[in-house]
């Protein structure tokens, strides 16, 4: 008999097939000499693997199971949760169009050449086995090994027996990321996107003590330092902790493979002798895996990550500097001057000398490497290079280059956005140096020239630089176009991974 991740395992298996096949397609349409032969003719397949693809997914949400109770205890209610970071947009909705994000619906599912269609997302078959356990089996020492597809871990409550000077105290705890996206990690905060949230009630106190003094701590073993909060409770009085134990720079680094952790809770009562204390396996993502949203397992609410792409942005990087120093030699006067000179000629023959020394000198090509593992059904990654990677490589899919051109002119000290629809990611800066709040369509159009990365190896800028603009005309006035300006995201935080 099949066991239950093997069952997930197969059901899986076709969604992926007909992925890679829908991308391969695109592939070949984009880089045919006639694409718009090629899509009339590849287009009846291309919407049979889209129907089926719905189909799936359908039949896979219809599939879903809200995880069980515990039957003797009623259910706790679910905390609230807030979009993103504070100062920072997370969804899609509300925002002006010239801002951070505009548009509405959830974040691009991945990104690849250009296709104007979005690309369905997965949900697990289910949330798994039961894998949780009561305080009191926790102090017992109960095991516990969370099945591998496991949607979320969740302690149900369960009352700690007091000692003789110990506090009655009921506590339950829920992992509120999986999996782990370490490239980003460092830049979520622990009131919006915790890690884990514990939380425990003082049903008990021993006489002549007036509250419980608890302690409650999290740490992934090996990999993070120890995230560590006191407090006070009254007898009947309850308070919920949210803990991001911060990842240790050294050991997370050069995390270029998915890998398991660790992860350990502790409750103590420090005037008692309770000690309760879990471990539960979490599913780490390489640094440079790129989640385009996380799901909260319990609250099952979507967080936009896309911004965080500004991370890999990385102006400082040693081959970045010395790629600029290069294009120096390209420019009309011999310098990389930024916006100096106020003049939009100047600009463009910096922005030129860059295109130019990514072609002719490190032979950058379009590489349409993404393939990334880890995340689960239930998101769309993809393997993002470092921009350092693109170039010691010489390849780069859109979402690479677009990063890698970025960091250049910021390294240049212009002003870069990141620009994003379905299927696809190109890279944009401001022509000139003085910044407008909230542009509109037409101001962005205006003031912005943006450039197809994936040409860079094909194509001259002038052509690259055409066919970008004239799809941003065309996807600007859809609600799934996004547009992080660089300057947002370092003021909101969202700072280079190196």
């Amino acid at each position: 008999m099949p066991t239950p991740a093997e069952i997930i395992k197969s059901a899986l298996r076709e969604p992926m097939e007909l992925e890679l096949k829908a991308r391969a397609l695109r592939q070949a349409i984009y880089m045919a000499a006639d694409p718009t032969a090629a899509e009339a003719s590849l287009h009846g397949e291309l919407v049979e693997i889209e129907a089926r693809l719905k189909e799936l997914q359908a039949r896979t949400v219809a599939n879903e199971e809200i995880e069980p109770e515990t039957p003797v205890k009623p259910a706790r209610k679910k905390p609230k949760t807030r979009g993103g970071d504070s100062g920072q947009s997370t969804a899609r909705g509300g925002t002006t169009k010239g801002g951070t994000t505009r548009g509405g619906g959830a974040a691009p599912k991945a990104f690849d050449i250009a296709t104007g269609k979005s690309k369905p997302a997965f949900e697990t078959l289910g949330p798994g086995p039961d894998v949780t356990r009561t305080v009191g089996e926790l102090v017992k020492g109960v095991g516990i090994r969370p099945e591998i597809f496991s949607r979320s871990v969740r302690s149900p409550s369960g009352l700690s027996l007091p000692g003789f000077e110990s506090a009655g105290l009921e506590a339950r705890y829920d992992i509120r990321m999986a999996p782990v996206p370490t490239g980003v990690y460092h830049l979520l905060s622990a009131d919006e996107n915790p890690l884990v949230e514990v939380t425990v009630k003082c049903e008990s106190l021993p006489a002549k003590r007036e509250s419980a003094r608890v302690k409650v701590q999290s740490f992934i073993e090996g990999l993070s330092a120890n995230h560590v909060k006191t407090f006070e409770l009254e007898e009947g009085e309850s308070k919920s902790i949210r803990l991001l134990p911060t990842l240790l720079p050294d050991k997370t680094r050069f995390m270029t493979e998915v890998q398991r952790a660790t992860l350990h809770v502790i409750v103590e009562d420090l005037d008692g002798v309770t000690k309760l204390h879990d471990s539960v396996t979490v599913t780490m993502l390489a640094r440079n895996s790129g989640l385009n949203a996380m799901v909260d397992p319990v609250t099952k609410k979507s967080t936009d990550l896309t911004r965080y792409y500004g991370a890999w942005v990385t102006p400082h990087a040693e081959p970045i500097l010395l790629l600029l120093r290069q294009a120096a030699d390209r420019t009309k006067d011999k310098t990389i001057s930024g916006y100096l000179t106020g003049k939009a000629d100047d600009v463009t023959d910096q922005a030129r000398a860059l295109f130019e020394t990514l072609k002719s000198e490190h032979k950058i090509t379009y590489i349409n490497s993404v393939i990334d593992f880890g995340a689960g059904a239930s998101y769309f990654s993809q393997r993002a290079r470092l921009p350092r990677e693109s170039i010691d490589q010489k390849s780069a899919n859109c979402l690479d280059g677009t990063l890698l051109f970025a960091s250049l002119l910021e390294a240049a000290t212009l002003k870069p956005a990141i620009v994003l629809f379905p299927g696809h990611a190109l890279v944009g800066w401001r022509k000139k140096g003085n910044d407008i709040e909230n542009e509109t369509e037409e101001e962005i159009l205006k003031n912005w020239t943006f450039l197809e990365t994936t040409w860079i190896g094909s194509r001259s800028y002038e052509q690259a630089v055409n066919f970008g603009q004239d799809q941003v005309e065309r996807e600007i006035i859809k609600d799934t176009f996004v547009m992080h300006r660089l300057m947002d995201l370092r003021l909101a935080g969202i700072f280079p991974m190196e």
